[in-house]
């Protein structure tokens, strides 16, 4: 494989990875607000707010973020 399209392929590889980041941040952001909203500040006495929040849609998005990162990561280092 030429050295051009390694290139091509660890730039898109990193704006993958970005993207999953970005998604993973957004997500834990999101499900913290929730939590808080619904009273959960002392999650170690009371930990039904943090329970449901997996119950919640970002919490799979939150997940698929974190493989595809690890995915995107895990390619970049098999590329070199």
């Amino acid at each position: 494989m030429s050295p051009f399209l390694i290139a091509i392929a660890k730039g898109s590889l990193l704006i993958v990875f970005l993207a999953a980041f970005v998604a993973g941040i957004w997500a834990n952001l999101r499900m913290t607000k929730r939590q808080r909203e619904t009273g959960g500040r002392y999650w170690l006495v009371n930990p039904k707010p943090m329970v449901a929040n997996w119950l919640s849609i970002e919490f799979p998005i939150f997940i698929i973020a974190v493989i595809i990162a690890a995915g995107a990561v895990a390619a970049l280092k098999a590329l070199g």
